[in-house]
C-alpha cells in the first residue's frame, strides 16, 4: 500500500510537472498571440501611425530650421561681399571717381590733358578740378 501510494505520489509530482511546463507553452503562445492582435489592432496601428507622422514632422521641421540659418548666413556673407564692392562704400573710405568733362570715368593720367576740367566725386559732395600737371 506504501509503495501505491509512493507511485501515486510520484505520478500526481510529475502530472504537475507536466501542467507546468504545458502552462508556461501555453502562456507564450498567448502573449505572441495579443501581441499580433495588438499589432494588427486599427487603432493601435493609427496610434503607430500618428506618432511616426509626429516623429517626421519634428524631423522635418528641424531640417527646415538648420536650411533657413544655413541660408540666412549665406546671404549674410553676400550682402557682407556686396558691401565691400559697392561704389558709395568705396568713397566712404576716402576715395573719389574722376570724370572728364563728357562725364566719363578717368582711368589714367593718360586720358587726361593739362589744364583739362575735371570732376571729382566724394563720398559728400563733387569738386570741379583743373589739371595743372600731369604724370604718366
Amino acid at each position: 500500500m506504501q509503495d501505491a501510494e509512493h507511485r501515486l505520489r510520484l505520478a500526481r509530482g510529475a502530472l504537475r510537472q507536466a501542467m507546468q511546463r504545458q502552462q508556461a507553452v501555453w502562456g507564450g503562445r498567448l502573449q505572441a498571440l495579443q501581441a499580433r492582435r495588438l499589432r494588427q489592432d486599427p487603432r493601435q496601428r493609427l496610434q503607430n501611425l500618428k506618432e511616426s507622422l509626429e516623429a517626421r514632422r519634428a524631423a522635418l521641421i528641424l531640417a527646415m530650421d538648420k536650411r533657413l540659418a544655413s541660408a540666412e548666413a549665406q546671404q549674410q556673407q553676400q550682402v557682407a561681399a556686396l558691401r565691400l564692392l559697392d561704389p558709395l562704400a568705396v568713397l566712404q573710405r576716402g576715395f573719389a571717381v574722376l570724370r572728364d568733362e563728357s562725364g566719363k570715368v578717368i582711368f589714367g593720367s593718360a586720358a587726361v590733358a593739362v589744364h583739362a576740367q575735371i570732376s571729382a566725386t566724394l563720398a559728400q559732395g563733387t569738386l570741379l578740378c583743373e589739371v595743372l600737371e600731369k604724370s604718366d
